[in-house]
């Protein structure tokens, strides 16, 4: 597994000095070697002490020293011993905020939560604020190991409330941008952490520091910022090797080897994997070190197929074309990278709705495009395996017009096609739905999420479940008859287009949503809802332009509703957003094109017709506190094309590894893997 952005979830607790007694000079000096962050002379310290004067203090001093240093076995023994000679609720207070954290450390959740409850409740009687804000923000760490993800940052932000300064709030943000980067927004985790690090420069906490750096190193390497992520990662693992935190170190070395994978440094990535896996072989955590031996085995036998696929979609508002190169491993498993990508726009559709048939012209166009990109396709080496045309020509009576047409233009038909007989492979609604949960939908959610499709003909809404006894993928779906271009003509132009075309959704299409939802409940109640389609990508580049290099951009139905007020309210604002907030040169050129993409894409009134799409379905199905995700490389094209490509593999010879980026699993979507 990808490593998790590791949690400082459970903050150094607050040793309050003016509540201590007078100690010897010895055990001051203990305490004194912590602050100074030299642990490994604390350590020995405070073995020397626990012989000699054993005390509440003295195992405090020697196990924080050894969790200090990722030690947390014989850490945990010396809590229990202090826990032991503890007497007064705010000694108490102390020791199970550190016992804890430290069984959270170890994986005990169950123990962790205990210890931290009793925590936090001693330290609200005492009204110690520091120690509850503490607890708070450990509960949230423990909250968010169990997928709480919700909870969880409820607790961070009244953990923060309690806190006066930056560097008191530094781990908390932290923390916070742990659940942004569970969520797949690692934008919005770099920009938390980059907070932290700054506040703790300027407090003088190097310790601290260090680990948030190998943290936002971990976040810049899942925005691809490649150099950045080195240049912070080498700052980090120097701090925590300089005061020997072992377990730090050994979770830079790994994010170290991810790093240099996903830049297809292979060999160089594999002996930072083997150096991790040594690393928390020495510290006890086998189960760690067994985890990052699974993912080098993974980007190993990831290597060793790597092709190119592509495919060609005929749908209601253009012909598109997309390439992508798949890496397969022998679980079945395959990483996705689209290297071309483009639409061209006849006008397919015009007139179906009335007459259910294309037209001459429509047929001519429509072939026409369809060899200018299988053409231009096979000239860059990416010879489409299948040309498919969408669930929005089902029903049209002269499709096999269309079709007779392109065999004519094309006579070396695609694979697929020409395997087939047929010219063009024609979807229907539920194949579509099938496809594009495959392609949208990671593994790990595949029969929890819904995938919502609005395309410029309809809308296919739909979920997967495995038959039972069959064991094979099953699909409960159906289709709504607008999408961004039938419900662009059924409603009215002018001033009151987007009353227009609520009111004709309203006059058939939601009723039948409301059916639906009356006869299968899981339609509203399934999580994650997953979008795709032309309105659902105009919708997060508009929204989110920084997010354009990344696969996933997560949406609320409040900001697609306010984009939409925004264009019905002021037809003439430009279909740009600013971008100066985004510093990065790559990201910013990223969110341009798309931008570009979009303007050239869609009419003003498409755009908003795909938008109360989106909106009304949303109110249906209470999306009011769900969050949305885009799945920007979840076409049905895209699963149709990666089903045929695991079918090949799956008869095609071995061949030689290849250098390039190992398959990445996404910490948003794959936390149950």
């Amino acid at each position: 597994m990808n490593l998790k952005i590791r949690l400082l979830g459970f903050l150094t607790a607050v040793f309050l000095v003016v509540t201590l007694p007078v100690r010897a000079d010895e055990l001051d000096r203990c305490f004194d070697l912590l602050q100074a962050q030299d642990y490994a002379r604390a350590q020995a310290l405070a073995e020397s002490l626990t012989r000699s004067q054993p005390s509440r203090l003295t195992f405090l001093c020697l196990g924080r020293a050894l969790k200090a240093q990722g030690q947390f076995r014989a850490a945990l023994f010396a809590f229990q011993e202090a826990e032991k000679r503890s007497r007064s609720q705010e000694e108490l207070a102390v020791i199970y905020n550190w016992l804890g954290s430290t069984y959270d450390d170890l994986g005990d959740l169950d123990n962790a939560l205990y210890y931290t409850q009793r925590a936090l409740g001693l330290s609200r009687a005492i009204k110690d604020r520091k120690l509850e804000a503490n607890n708070l923000n450990n509960l949230a760490s423990i909250m968010k190991d169990k997928g709480e993800l919700d909870q969880a940052l409820r607790y961070y932000e009244e953990s923060l409330r309690l806190k006066d300064t930056d560097a008191e709030k530094a781990p908390t943000w932290n923390n916070i941008a742990s659940i942004y980067y569970r969520r797949g927004d690692f934008a919005k985790a770099a920009e938390y952490i980059e907070r932290a690090v700054a506040a703790l420069r300027r407090a003088g906490n190097y310790h601290e520091m260090g680990r948030h750096l190998i943290n936002l190193a971990d976040a810049y390497r899942s925005l691809k910022r490649f150099e950045a992520a080195q240049r912070v990662l080498d700052e980090g693992l120097a701090v925590v090797r300089k005061v020997g935190d072992r377990s730090w170190e050994a979770d830079g070395v790994w994010i170290q080897a991810q790093l240099l994978r996903d830049q297809g440094k292979r060999q160089l990535a594999r002996e930072q994997f083997e150096a991790a896996a040594r690393l928390y072989d020495v510290l006890g955590q086998a189960g760690t070190a067994q985890a990052v031996r699974a993912e080098l085995k993974a980007m190993v036998e990831a290597g060793l197929v790597e092709r190119v696929y592509a495919g060609i979609e005929i749908g209601a508002k253009g012909v598109k074309a997309l390439a992508m190169r798949l890496r397969f491993n022998d679980t079945g498993f395959y990483d996705a990278q689209t290297l071309f990508r483009r639409s061209l726009n006849p006008t397919a559709i015009a007139g179906i709705r009335a007459t259910g048939a294309l037209t001459p012209e429509a047929i001519e166009e429509t072939a026409q495009a369809v060899k200018t990109l299988v053409d231009e396709m096979r000239a860059r080496n990416h010879a489409p395996l299948v040309i498919a045309a969408s669930s929005a020509f089902e029903g049209v009576a002269n499709r096999e017009e269309l079709a007779s047409r392109i065999a004519s233009l094309v006579p070396e038909l695609p694979p697929l096609n020409a395997n087939l007989g047929k010219a063009v492979l024609f979807i229907d609604a539920r194949q579509e739905t099938l496809f594009g949960i495959l392609g949208a939908i990671p593994p790990a959610f595949l029969e929890k999420g819904l995938l919502v499709d609005v395309g410029s003909g309809n809308t296919k809404i739909g979920y997967a479940t495995r038959d039972a006894v069959k064991n094979t993928p099953e699909v409960q779906s159906f289709a709504l008859p607008f999408g961004t271009v039938t419900l662009t003509e059924a409603a009215a132009a002018g001033k009151a287009f987007g009353s227009a075309a609520q009111a004709a959704l309203r006059r058939t299409a939601l009723p039948q949503l409301k059916a639906e939802v009356a006869r299968r409940p899981a339609y509203a109640n399934r999580e994650p809802v997953v979008l795709v389609g032309g309105a659902a990508w105009a919708a997060a580049t508009m929204l989110h332009p920084e997010q354009a290099r990344q696969s996933f951009v997560e949406l609320r139905l409040k900001e697609i509703a306010q984009l939409r007020e925004r264009l019905e309210k002021n037809p003439n604002t430009p279909l740009a957003p600013p971008l100066d907030a985004i510093a990065d040169a790559e990201d910013r050129a990223a969110a341009e094109k798309e931008l570009r993409a979009v303007r050239d894409t869609f009419g003003r009134e498409n755009l908003m017709a795909g938008l109360v799409l989106l909106e009304s379905i949303g109110q249906t199905l209470g999306w009011k506190d769900k969050p949305l995700y885009f799945a920007r490389h979840g076409t049905w094209l895209g699963g149709l094309i990666q089903v045929l490509g695991v079918a090949i593999e799956k008869n095609a010879p071995a061949q030689p590894a290849k250098t390039g980026r190992a398959p990445a699993n996404d910490p948003a979507w794959r936390q149950a893997a």
